[in-house]
């Protein structure tokens, strides 16, 4: 497959779809849903506030609807991971978010490849 990444802006996620690895989404878009096959998601939201109501209480937050992780940024469900704003983090910095997410994705393969979580330190 291309390596390729494509930008959906204005579109609600509504669903992510596969069973073992990611193979579609479902997003709302001008009041229609539309389904594409993907291979991958990476959320990018904008604003101060979290925007976890897609999640639809599917993973644990808080009063403020920040999700809450564990310290490999795994979320309640194995093999979740998730970084950046969704987290609230004191000082909300694309750098912060850039390295969250750099984070979750080491601990997502070795989640994948069954291998010890790295732990901060």
């Amino acid at each position: 497959m291309p390596d390729r990444v494509t930008s959906i802006s204005g579109a609600t996620l509504k669903q992510i779809s596969g069973k073992r690895a990611v193979t579609g989404i479902v997003v709302r878009r001008n009041n229609q849903d539309q389904s594409i096959r993907v291979d991958g998601v990476f959320i990018y939201l904008l604003g101060n506030r979290p925007v976890t109501g897609f999640l639809e209480g599917a993973l644990p937050t808080d009063a403020y609807g920040c999700l809450q992780v564990d310290e490999n940024l795994q979320t309640a469900i194995p093999g979740v991971f998730a970084a950046g704003d969704v987290l609230c983090p004191e000082i909300k910095q694309a750098v912060v978010a850039a390295a969250e997410g750099c984070r979750a994705a080491m601990q997502s393969v070795r989640y994948l490849n069954h291998k010890v979580a790295i732990v901060n330190r």
